[in-house]
């Protein structure tokens, strides 16, 4: 009887488990409010990598501001995990803020042994924008991008 009753509250311990874990926060449905139906395919990609190594860890957000993140590894495989949903109001600030940074910079590439980059693109009007510095070095160019990468990484839950 005793066994009968640990097994009955092993099955249904891992029955809740299972019901908590899959009723975590929903992912979106719809795009942010301030997507453009020209704007659905737009992707913020933001990360690092390095010169002498074919590995590259990115995040990402898609235009429901879906977080992702990303890694190439040194055998060449490439994995994305969902993470979590970002608050929509708070990606179209996002979102907002990168393209005013991309229209201020126009072109960055000064990568070192180290890079860091974002990129902007929308694969619908084929827009595709990408920034890279060395992160090394606080240059007057990778200022706006430095800070919009800080900003982006604020996403990123601890």
């Amino acid at each position: 009887m005793y066994r009968k009753n640990q097994r009955i509250s092993f099955i249904i311990s891992t029955l809740f488990c299972c019901a908590a874990i899959s009723c975590g926060t929903p992912r979106p449905i719809s795009v942010a409010p301030c997507i453009k139906p020209t704007q659905t395919n737009l992707m913020i990609r933001w990360g690092n990598g390095s010169d002498s190594t074919p590995e590259m860890h990115w995040y990402e957000l898609n235009a429901k501001g879906e977080l992702f993140k990303g890694a190439i590894s040194g055998a060449g495989d490439t994995t994305l995990d969902y993470l979590l949903p970002v608050d929509q109001q708070k990606y179209c600030s996002v979102a907002s803020n990168l393209n005013i940074a991309f229209l201020k910079t126009q072109a960055l590439h000064s990568p070192g042994k180290l890079y860091r980059f974002i990129e902007y693109s929308n694969r619908t009007s084929s827009v595709y924008l990408r920034a890279v510095w060395n992160p090394e070095l606080q240059t007057f160019q990778s200022r706006d991008m430095r800070f919009q990468y800080d900003s982006l990484m604020l996403l990123i839950p601890e």
